[in-house]
């Protein structure tokens, strides 16, 4: 399950912003993957692999419809998981760290996709993706903020020249 985390990290540094339905999917995989292990489900395993691959689709396919809501959902869910997974995959204090905490960085995520769209979207999938990395990793030699920092601007990088390549020529 660490290595699909993995690759989906690095799928949303390079092709967050321009793949939307795959962020949104992501979001919606790691949001599956969260519910699915909460006691009142208690899915583990393969159960809860399908479970969260069940939310991924049925998150894909929602963004066919309704694009802008469902990216801005996977924004509020992104944030969260930000403020959630972040502090601990850096071995911060994590103890400030409540509901309230992280319903105030979703909405705050949410927000800034819904008002400015491609450049947040650029920055929240390559927060979202370099946490995933980081979390799911292990380097002995290098910090883990290093690394965070390196593959955070790998991300914001390779999605400007994406965007900016795939504009239409001027003149």
């Amino acid at each position: 399950m660490n290595a699909l985390f993995i690759v989906l990290g690095f799928i949303l540094l390079t092709t967050g912003q321009q793949l939307p339905w795959l962020f949104v999917a992501t979001a919606g995989f790691m949001f599956g993957n969260l519910i699915g292990q909460q006691p009142f489900l208690g899915f583990s395993g393969p159960n809860l692999i399908l479970f969260a691959i069940g939310t991924a689709v049925i998150s894909g396919l929602l963004v066919i419809y309704f694009r802008k809501i469902m990216v801005v959902i996977a924004g509020f869910l992104a944030g969260v998981y930000i403020c959630y997974s972040l502090p601990a995959a850096l071995d911060w204090n994590t103890a400030w760290i409540s509901w309230w905490v992280l319903v105030i960085a979703g909405l705050i995520s949410a927000a800034i996709i819904l008002v400015w769209n491609t450049l947040p979207l650029i920055l929240v999938t390559s927060l979202t993706g370099s946490t995933l990395v980081i979390q799911y990793t292990s380097f002995q030699r290098i910090s883990e903020l290093m690394i965070f920092v390196i593959f955070f601007l790998f991300g914001i990088t390779a999605q400007w020249v994406l965007m900016q390549y795939n504009k239409p020529g001027e003149g």
